[in-house]
């Protein structure tokens, strides 16, 4: 770790004026907004005091010493796309833009490594790698103008996570600043590095509550010579179950593998069934071999006519937009906020063979309820998301506890992704701290002991 001198910052006061003079001796005055332009920063519907965008590490080092010192809530900021996630702040005195953070450090195509600023979005990442025939396979659902250190900080990931895992899967370290200023790095950007703990996980996942960070270095791969995806209808969650457990034990579970619920089907314009979808990467004839199996093993999973699913070939890009759109609630006929009543997300992890029974008896019990709701799930991993539709009506809160309690009964876990504010604060987003709780409370207090980054928006208020 490093420290970097500052100069004698005057404390401020609570007009902005003073604040946004002291900010801008350390970035510059363009790169500080406070009144009416911070609105547009509002984290949870509270507007921060000031917004600073840093423009190199020492910079950033500086401002957070500066929140450290003066004891400044700092929201760290990417593109914005995530910051439903978390509790609402009590107070937001600063938040810490990293839109000026978006270039690329290195980049070496025969070591498939990258190093790049944490601000810069995934799309960028991707045209660049695309130029050698390379990719990151990261698909959040919140889309490519994703930064990726905000798809770090949430680790947030996509239906590719089947086959390619996530962001922590590819993380081979990371340069942070500690939210006293203090400069850090961990790994680095080889393949091979000192044997150790690998410390840059430690910041994956964390919500920016440890550390804001600014350069990721990852490992990437080439891009497959082919997709091919399937999609097709099944009778009931027990064809889902039957159909799942045959997937995982055959070579044809593929990269991803999406189990559609009928109301969510329906919202994409499908038949209302329960609808299993596909995707493979690889050769042409790899493939095309895929496509096949699949179809047979599924077939034969569920007592097919012939023992052959009914599944029709897709455009793998097509049926990808869609997936995303249905994990972010966006799907057509499930807008976001249609009458600004604010929509529900939850997402709810169990044990793959859990996964339909639980999203069938979560959208009958939203109905019996007067509410609408529709899921999805990535089937290898357990992973789903329920979205609730914007409405006067029912009872949301007590909807989402009964579906924690019922997630929490079979040793899984429910968290509130989006929602509104008085929502999230009757049944709280992360549910009790479990097992763990106490070492990430010690991390917390060891790396942040004044609450400085994103104060409260954590795991049992961290």
């Amino acid at each position: 770790m490093s420290s970097q001198p500052l100069p004698e910052d005057p404390v401020p006061d609570a007009e902005p004026a003073d604040l946004a003079a002291a900010l801008g001796a350390l970035v510059g005055g363009d790169h500080v907004i406070t009144g009416d332009g911070a609105a547009a920063y509002a984290v949870e519907g509270v507007v921060p005091r000031a917004v600073v965008a840093p423009g190199s590490v020492d910079e950033l080092s500086q401002v957070l010493a500066f929140a450290h010192r003066h004891r400044l809530v700092t929201v760290p900021w990417g593109s914005g796309s995530q910051m439903h996630l978390g509790m609402p702040p009590e107070r937001v005195d600063l938040v810490c833009s990293l839109a000026r953070f978006n270039r690329l450090i290195e980049y070496e195509p025969a070591d498939m490594t990258v190093a790049v600023e944490a601000g810069m979005s995934l799309a960028e990442l991707q045209r660049l790698l695309g130029e050698r025939g390379q990719f990151l396979p990261l698909d959040p659902p919140t889309g490519p103008g994703s930064t990726v250190g905000g798809c770090l900080a949430t680790r947030a990931a996509g239906p590719l996570r089947a086959g390619f895992g996530t962001l922590r899967d590819r993380l081979l370290g990371v340069r942070v600043v500690l939210p006293d200023g203090r400069i850090a790095k961990a790994g680095g950007r080889v393949v091979k590095n000192v044997a150790g703990y690998e410390l840059g996980r430690l910041y994956t996942g964390a919500l920016g509550t440890l550390a804001v960070v600014a350069e990721i270095y990852l490992k990437v791969q080439p891009l497959p010579a082919s997709w091919a995806a399937l999609k097709g209808p099944l009778d009931g969650a027990g064809q889902v179950e039957a159909a799942l457990a045959a997937l995982m034990d055959s070579e044809a579970e593929g990269v991803a593998m999406e189990v559609v619920e009928p109301a969510m089907a329906a919202a994409l314009g499908w038949e209302p069934r329960w609808h299993l979808a596909l995707a493979f990467a690889g050769t042409a004839a790899e493939t095309a071999y895929l496509l096949e199996r699949s179809r047979e093993v599924v077939g034969e999973a569920t007592g097919a006519p012939g023992n052959r699913w009914s599944a029709e070939a897709v455009p793998w890009p097509e049926l990808h937009s869609q997936l995303l759109a249905a994990h972010r609630g966006t799907a057509p006929g499930n807008p976001d906020d249609p009458d600004g009543t604010g929509a529900v997300t939850v997402r709810v992890n169990l044990v793959s063979d859990q996964i339909a029974a639980f999203l069938d008896e979560a959208v009958a019990g939203a109905a019996r309820a007067g509410m609408e709701a529709r899921g999805i799930a990535h089937g290898f991993n357990g992973i789903a998301r329920i979205h609730v539709a914007a409405s006067r009506g029912g009872d949301r809160a007590a909807l989402v506890r009964e579906w924690r309690q019922r997630a929490e009964t079979l040793g899984g876990s429910l968290v509130v992704e989006r929602a509104p504010a008085e929502l999230k604060r009757a049944v709280d987003v992360w549910g009790l701290p479990r097992d763990g709780f106490s070492l990430m409370k010690g991390l917390k207090e060891a790396f942040d002991p004044h609450g400085i980054l994103n104060a409260g928006r954590f795991v049992g208020g961290l």
